[in-house]
């Protein structure tokens, strides 16, 4: 059983409840420092679209800015959350243009999800508007509605209906310096940024202390899935990002099983995880066993 990991017992229910919080965390002097930050950054890379500081293949570049970004970062987590642990985080920007939105997708599954946290705390740099890219979220959408094992090799169990799952998403539009703090499963994805400017933003990562870290792969051939034992800075690790997250992992192999053949839902079993997901995220909604009813993805 996972312990608490927000200091505030109303936050930790709500986020339980709905996969995400909001929350006020940077201040006006942090967001100065992020933003100046960000400026340095920014002048080092040459990237257009969607642009994560961890895709860079220089790891100093990266450690450096990851560095940053949770030293400012520090006294927010301790006003926030309890035995946590920072596990880096990076600059994310849209250039205008068509190529800027987000896939719809689950963060990867980087630790033993039934015993810990993975929180991803998403903080606008930029006033987000519904123009330049805001964040849109299916609450209810977490690992504690629907125990899925995510990787860049597995796919999505919603991927063969993907435009009936944006139907359901929530647009997200919080001021500079609040955080959308989400739970590393929940369904999420950014749309287009239409405007001429740079929308800024970064994401920085905080764990259950002590949680180690993991990553996971799937075999294809052999249709076996695959658990490995990572170092603590993997993440900003890949020296060719888009093509290192499609090997297979570089950390220790701790186990491997058979995967069972249903690893996407059909369109009915998608529409029907819509309807339990918004049930869920209700104040008054009730846990469901609905999925593990429906489908045993792996086992």
């Amino acid at each position: 059983m996972r312990e608490q990991i927000f200091l505030n017992k109303e936050h930790q229910a709500l986020f339980d409840r709905d996969g995400y919080i909001v929350l006020p965390m940077v201040s006006n002097d942090q967001l100065k420092q992020l933003d100046s930050l960000f400026d340095e950054m920014y002048q080092q890379v040459n990237y257009t679209g969607f642009v994560s500081t961890s895709y860079s293949p220089n790891k100093e570049f990266k450690k450096f800015f990851s560095d940053k970004i949770v030293e400012v970062l520090t006294s927010s987590y301790q006003n926030t959350f309890i035995d946590f642990q920072p596990f880096g985080g990076s600059f994310l920007f849209k250039t205008p243009g068509l190529n800027s939105a987000l896939p719809l997708h689950q963060d990867w599954t980087i630790l033993d999800e039934e015993k810990y946290y993975a929180i991803n705390c998403w903080v606008p740099i930029s006033k987000i508007t519904p123009e330049n890219g805001p964040l849109h979220i299916l609450p209810g959408s977490h690992f504690d509605n629907f125990k899925t094992l995510r990787a860049p090799t597995i796919p999505f169990f919603f991927q063969n209906d993907e435009e009936i799952v944006k139907e359901s998403l929530v647009s997200i539009l919080p001021a500079p310096g609040e955080a959308v703090i989400l739970n590393q499963s929940l369904i999420h994805y950014s749309s287009t940024n239409k405007t001429n400017e740079v929308r800024k933003a970064l994401t920085a990562g905080v764990k259950s202390k002590g949680a180690p870290m993991l990553f996971h792969y799937y075999n294809r051939q052999e249709e076996k899935l695959e658990q490995y034992l990572m170092d603590e800075d993997f993440l900003i690790s890949f020296d060719d990002f888009y093509q290192d997250i499609q090997e297979r992992p570089k950390g220790k192999l701790l186990k491997e099983w058979q995967a069972n053949d249903k690893l996407i839902l059909d369109s009915t079993g998608v529409a029907n995880a819509l309807k339990i997901f918004k049930k869920n995220s209700r104040i008054s909604g009730k846990r469901s066993n609905f999925f593990k009813q429906l489908v045993s993805k792996f086992t």
